[in-house]
């Protein structure tokens, strides 16, 4: 059963309806950070290099599924 459209802001105001946005919008962009200035203050995590086949499971939270590629590192104590 269909619950929820995802409604842009064009056609939410032509039918006066609330935007709940759309996940094709969301761009991720590169900041001037050095990798080890952000692994620094990684206690203990997941380095992925590259992910592949990803998708949006929910637009609004942006949580995201994906495959790994090329390679995954431990990082322990930003190392």
């Amino acid at each position: 059963m269909l619950r929820e459209l995802a409604v842009g802001r064009y056609w939410a105001k032509t039918q006066a309806m609330a935007a709940t946005g759309s996940y094709e919008g969301y761009e991720l962009v590169a900041g001037d950070a050095t990798p080890d200035a952000l692994l620094k203050g990684v206690k203990r995590g997941v380095l992925i290099t590259r992910f592949w086949y990803s998708n949006f499971i929910d637009a609004k939270t942006m949580s995201v599924t994906a495959l790994t590629r090329d390679g995954t590192f431990l990082i322990e104590d930003g190392r």
